[in-house]
Parts: C-alpha cells; sequence; structure tokens
C-alpha cells in the first residue's frame, strides 16, 4: 500500500459558527434591538495551496498555528 505524503503549512486557522436565528424587538421603531442565537461548528484548518478548510474538531488545536510545517498523509483503505 503506498502512502502519499503531501508536505505545506498551515494557511490559517478559524473558529466557526453558524447563524440560527436573527430577531427584532421593534418596540422603538426608531431603534430596534436585534438578537442573535449562534451555533459552535467547530475548529478548521486551511493548508497553503489549498482552497478547502478542514474541519479539526470542536476543540482548538493545541499544535496547529498559522505557518506551521504540517505533513498531510493519505492511506487508502482496502
Amino acid at each position: 500500500m503506498t502512502v502519499y505524503k503531501i508536505r505545506t503549512q498551515v494557511k490559517d486557522l478559524e473558529h466557526k459558527r453558524k447563524t440560527l436565528r436573527r430577531s427584532a424587538n421593534r418596540t422603538d421603531p426608531e431603534k430596534p434591538v436585534f438578537t442573535w442565537e449562534y451555533e459552535d461548528v467547530g475548529w478548521f484548518v486551511q493548508f497553503e495551496g489549498s482552497y478547502e478548510a478542514l474541519f479539526v474538531g470542536k476543540e482548538r488545536p493545541e499544535d496547529l498555528e498559522v505557518g506551521a510545517p504540517v505533513e498531510i498523509l493519505i492511506r487508502p483503505l482496502k
């Protein structure tokens, strides 16, 4: 079995959240008060040379920082 290795570095590390709902209290039409509800999606990493951001978990990865060199391994499962 061949293992494919890609050497690159971390381009971006980002915590993402999704907006679930926005509501407005319109008691004062001139100054509405908006309330936002969010859902935690988790941490995503993007590598140099890639346009994709990959999910790496709900907790911030302690050993990944922007600029850190990494090796990505691809092992076909059979």
